[in-house]
């Protein structure tokens, strides 16, 4: 942002801001490395001769679908376990497995099949904490080319603790290629300090709760998966009072489609719990109306340092909404379709948004293109920059100001809605250094509404309106701005 001396804590704001759009290369390298090193883990596992490589068959597992086959499963683990790892094979067939299901009790271990014919399938009726294939402690540990079955129809829907796969302070681990459907509870669950988790090119299907789940990992990445008809957040990485903070996740190039929302970054409202994330590349199609409570393409609290870039996010009541206790976070480049808010950031019970930058994206077919606001009596957010945006066809206005500090509009593409193409309202208290600069406002409408519009009531010690462009829309309305005595 060009410097003037009228709003300087306008220019100070960019800087973190600008600090973590770069960090998106920075996490390109990184991500690079961590495939190359996990990639190494799973040559290994898969390596020592023949002696190392064994198959559930041999182990008397039978695959009919009606038979349980835990014990023999459980044998041949045993059996890699004692050589210090190795290879499972599950040719083609339906095992089913029950109580302590598939226990990976060592690391360097692989689990393969021959994709959707190797079936490895929940028995009915299992118990609340039942998780199918689950690990604790370990490192190396590959599970690839399989179909998990969670046997959803036949399990208590109450029972969310039923993951198909639940990995629990584990490290440099993959999950590569497997088909994961129907399960109560999430698909990949990987808590409690794991580390170095890479989940790519998965299909996940009908997952009650979340498709993929950090909840305290660190150092992980999702890639490349694609998932259909989840119940809640299709990714989630939450706040978790057992976990250590979670740093330097990846969530990369991943279809979610008819889900009821997408992405969950929640830190919890003022923990920072979660620390250099970066969403980008995913492309989120949420269902017709959504959750009832969860509408939401991508969401981020409790968060510092994130890079939210190159999402396309279509059908949702929040396209992309900074809550509670967000800093430093960038949302550049992303595509925004058919919402009720493109872009909002505010409104949570303490720890307003500070030091977001909103730049690039594009913005179609909203009710409000970006929102910037607070709850009464709450903590108001400040330091935003809303920057090169494009924002068309919002039904009431593309951009809303609520109460807040430090916000600055500049260079943007502003089609008017009903309402105004900039509105600012309910400043109730003293805000300052409002800055609308350098805006291209605009409107096909023959019965076009404000250019600019604030309300009497508003109370702003420091507004800036310059350099403006108009087009078919009147400039601001008569009313005033209401001046700090």
């Amino acid at each position: 942002m060009k410097q003037t001396q009228l709003f300087p804590r306008l220019h100070r704001m960019t800087e973190p801001a600008v600090a973590v759009a770069k960090t998106v290369a920075c996490f390109g390298l990184f991500a690079s490395l961590l495939l190359f090193n996990t990639a190494g883990d799973a040559q290994l596992n898969s390596s020592g001769g023949s002696h190392r490589l064994v198959s559930v068959a041999d182990f008397g597992a039978p695959s009919d679908g009606r038979t349980d086959a835990t014990t023999p499963i459980a044998a041949a683990l045993a059996q890699v376990c004692s050589l210090g790892g190795g290879h499972v094979y599950f040719p083609p067939g339906t095992y089913l497995v029950s109580g302590k299901t598939v226990e990976i009790p060592c690391g360097k271990v692989t689990l393969s099949g021959d994709g959707e014919v190797s079936i490895i399938r929940l028995a009915d009726g299992q118990p609340k904490f039942t998780r199918i294939i689950h690990s604790d402690g370990v490192s190396g540990i590959e599970i690839r080319d399989l179909a998990i079955d969670g046997n959803r129809a036949n399990q208590d829907p109450g029972f969310e603790q039923q993951h198909a796969v639940f990995l629990a302070n584990v490290k440099n681990s993959r999950i590569e290629n497997n088909y994961i459907h129907d399960t109560v509870g999430d698909g990949v669950l990987a808590w409690n300090g794991s580390d170095g988790i890479i989940v790519t090119n998965n299909v996940f299907e009908r997952v009650k709760r979340c498709s993929i789940n950090y909840q305290g990992a660190s150092h992980s990445i999702a890639s490349d998966n694609t998932i259909r008809d989840d119940d809640a957040f299709a990714v989630t990485m939450e706040f978790d009072a057992k976990s250590p903070a979670s740093v330097g996740n990846v969530f990369s190039s991943n279809v979610l489609t008819n889900v009821a929302a997408g992405f969950n970054i929640n830190g919890a409202a003022s923990a920072n719990f979660i620390q250099n994330v970066v969403v980008n590349g995913n492309s989120i199609d949420l269902r017709p109306n959504g959750s009832p409570n969860w509408s939401v393409g991508i969401y981020i609290s409790g968060t510092t340092h994130g890079v939210v870039s190159g999402n396309s996010v279509e059908h949702a009541k929040f396209g992309i909404w900074v809550g509670s206790a967000a800093s430093s976070v960038s949302l550049a480049g992303n595509v925004i379709t058919d919402s009720s808010f493109g872009v909002f950031i505010g409104v949570g019970l303490k720890n307003a948004p500070t030091d977001v930058l909103v730049a690039g994206n594009v913005i179609d077919r909203s009710q409000i293109g970006i929102s910037v606001r607070a709850a009464v009596d709450q903590t108001r957010p400040a330091r935003i920059t809303i920057s090169n945006n494009s924002i068309t066809n919002s039904a009431q206005r593309g951009v809303s100001i609520g109460s807040s500090d430090s916000v600055s509009v500049t260079s943007n593409s502003i089609q008017a809605g009903s309402d105004a193409a900039v509105m600012l309202y309910k400043f109730t208290t003293p805000s300052s250094a409002i800055d609308i600069a350098n805006n291209r406002i605009w409107s096909t409408s023959p019965t076009a509404s404000i250019g600019i519009r604030t309300l009497p009531t508003d109370v702003i010690d420091s507004l800036s309106v310059r350099g403006n462009q108009f087009s078919g829309v009147p400039q601001q309305t008569t009313s005033g701005i209401k001046a700090i005595p």
